[in-house]
């Protein structure tokens, strides 16, 4: 197809389909692994809408409408400034330009940034430098494409709106990091892709497919004949469409892949040779922005529900971070007495210590005549017996109790209740629809509240402010 197919679909059917491009762009940006919600305010930084980094700590922040992009100090974590004639402070974009930006992307090793633009002539990808922010590259295209990344060097993976191959599949495609169309190289045909991610070892991409596919793909950037395409275990029939996948960063092929259902607080974790179980994870509520990455070696994941809450998960551990949660706690139990009259006590009722582990359930602890049943209404009956004068945990570890007999045993049917409360509120940080940076080297993530216009850095083991930007 390349470069003559291509050229072709550059130069077409642009202004007949401004209107459906420009909002299907927008959705596709939002939609591609982690959505926020743009704005129409052109206020300096009232809405930043990226956040990017690399291990150096630089931080690029843009503003759609305005089209304008900053730079933020890796070290003091300022935007650079100046003072005019009038006294009046002012912050210094690296980059201004006279178009909308749709999407801004860097290479994980910080050196290339790629944005993708709308201007009155068309949609525009052009790549720079990021030590004096030149132009690299520039390529003309009628449409936004699907989705696009850019690995290290500089080289763009692209997904175009309108290529197909034959069988209406999509087309891959290379781009060199100068973006010349006639050096593009077609690298694989891949039925109904609708977008792509590179992955954290940065030597494989992440593919999505169309709403209502219970699939998804990935292959290796050395062998694009080669793609590996992941139903969804069994554990997530049924689940719905798809509205974010993100890679954990673990080694490949046994890395893991986050998935978050259309409109639903839960995400599910299973690894990409299926050899472990499918973990549910409770997100607290639906979420804002989304981010997978490591701190102290440890996968994370970090999110912020729609209300405002930060919230951490180390898979590690299998535990939420506090971030100024409070600990799980149980309430004191209450005895049902069934005939005869029995006395039997209920001692050292404990929670897991591993914030997130404990549920909030009502347990029912049930004695017939062998023992003592546990169930709770959201962890299940447990198997095996509790037994009076034995410490008994529950399987997850949730809870923990001692029984006793009284003076009177305990007769068939008799039962204790203990309610049991997770304690996890999340940080309240008040971005309702962010987007997020984890800055690993520091152990810092940082947070765009694309309603209030700030940018936060937060220490999510914590929870504690390092720093807020205006």
């Amino acid at each position: 197809m390349f470069p003559s197919q291509f050229l072709i679909m550059l130069r077409t059917r642009f202004f007949y389909r401004f209107a459906v491009t420009l909002i299907i762009g927008t959705f596709l940006v939002c939609s591609g692994f982690a959505c926020g919600s743009s704005s129409t305010t052109t206020d300096l930084l009232t809405a930043p809408d990226f956040v990017r980094g690399e291990a150096s700590g630089m931080v690029i922040v843009g503003e759609k409408a305005l089209g304008k992009i900053w730079t933020v100090g890796a070290e003091d974590y300022e935007i650079p400034e100046k003072v005019g004639d009038d006294g009046k402070k002012a912050m210094l974009p690296v980059l201004s330009l006279e178009e909308s930006i749709l999407d801004i992307k860097m290479s994980p090793d910080g050196n290339r940034l790629v944005l993708m633009a709308e201007n009155a002539t068309g949609t525009v990808l052009r790549s720079y430098e990021t030590q004096g922010f030149t132009v690299q590259g520039t390529l003309n295209l009628p449409d936004p494409p699907r989705d696009f990344t850019v690995v290290n060097g500089g080289a763009v993976y692209l997904l175009p709106a309108e290529a197909s191959g034959s069988g209406g599949s999509g087309l891959i495609m290379k781009l060199p990091d100068t973006l010349s169309a006639a050096e593009a190289q077609t690298l694989a045909v891949i039925p109904e892709p609708r977008g792509l991610e590179l992955a954290p070892d940065g030597a494989h991409l992440l593919l999505r497919y169309e709403p209502g596919e219970a699939r998804f793909g990935w292959l290796g950037l050395a062998d694009f004949n080669q793609v590996t395409d992941i139903p969804w275990t069994p554990e997530l029939s049924g689940v719905g469409a798809c509205r974010t996948i993100l890679f954990t960063p673990q080694a490949y092929p046994g890395g893991a892949v986050m998935i978050i259902p259309e409109g639903q607080a839960q995400a599910y974790k299973f690894s990409l040779d299926q050899t472990e179980s499918t973990l549910k994870l409770d997100l607290k509520g639906l979420t804002g922005g989304i981010v997978t990455g490591k701190l102290s070696g440890d996968p994370v994941l970090i999110w912020v529900t729609l209300t405002g809450y930060l919230h951490l998960f180390d898979f590690s551990s299998g535990c939420y971070g506090n971030l100024g949660s409070d600990a799980s706690s149980a309430g004191s139990a209450t005895f049902t007495d069934i005939d005869p009259i029995s006395n039997p006590g209920i001692s050292k009722i404990k929670t897991s210590n591993c914030l997130g582990v404990t549920e909030s359930e009502t347990w029912t602890i049930t004695y017939t005549g062998a023992g003592w049943q546990v169930e709770g209404t959201i962890s299940g009956a447990q198997t095996g017996l509790a037994q009076e004068g034995e410490a008994y945990t529950t399987a997850g570890g949730e809870l923990s109790f001692l029984l006793s007999a009284g003076e009177t045993p305990a007769s068939a049917g008799d039962a204790f209740s203990v309610t049991t409360l997770d304690g996890i509120i999340g940080k309240y940080v008040g971005a309702v629809a962010p987007q997020l940076y984890l800055d690993e080297t520091r152990g810092w993530v940082w947070i765009t509240d694309t309603s209030g216009g700030r940018i936060l850095v937060v220490d999510p083991l914590t929870g504690s402010n390092q720093k807020i930007i205006y």
